[in-house]
């Protein structure tokens, strides 16, 4: 297993994304990472709008709209070996707030996942993701919720599944 790492300044209330990548022949699970201008981390919700594995899990996304200033935005993942793990991504419509899972298939557990906004819109936010495990019959996944004031934005919850 290896850990890969991108640091970048980001700007004034600008969307900030950066997708780190895992080497050829590995996937991405678990990361994303802010830290404020103070160096302290941020309030997981705090306009994030990002924090999840890639389509093709080759690395790992995260993006939020940043303040001013010095801010500094790392994002981190983790790779392992291929094959990866079964990818589900489940959609929810964002009228006000929402949640939703992406649940692993029956006889599968999660070993991470994430969620995002789309499109990403100023004052719109994910503001909840974990792991959910259950025992059997009940399914395992990722949960996540968002809230925005704007028509049309979609969660994605994604859920990495062994």
């Amino acid at each position: 297993m290896t850990f890969q790492a991108h640091t970048g300044n980001v700007g004034d209330y600008v969307l900030f994304s950066q997708t780190v990548t895992c080497p050829t022949g590995t996937y991405a699970f678990g990361g994303g990472y802010f830290v404020d201008s103070s160096g302290s981390p941020t309030p997981a919700g705090y306009n994030m709008q990002a924090d999840a594995p890639t389509a093709d899990q080759t690395g790992w996304s995260f993006a939020t709209f940043a303040r001013s200033g010095a801010d500094t935005m790392v994002v981190t993942t983790q790779c392992a070996p291929q094959p990866a793990p079964t990818l589900v991504s489940t959609p929810y419509p964002v009228n006000g707030s929402a949640g939703g899972y992406g649940n692993c298939p029956a006889g599968h557990v999660p070993l991470s996942g994430g969620a995002s906004l789309d499109p990403p819109v100023l004052n719109s936010t994910l503001v909840y993701t974990e792991v959910v495990r259950n025992t059997a019959p009940y399914l395992s996944g990722w949960y996540a919720s968002a809230s925005t004031n704007y028509p049309g934005v979609v969660l994605r919850v994604v859920s990495q599944c062994l």
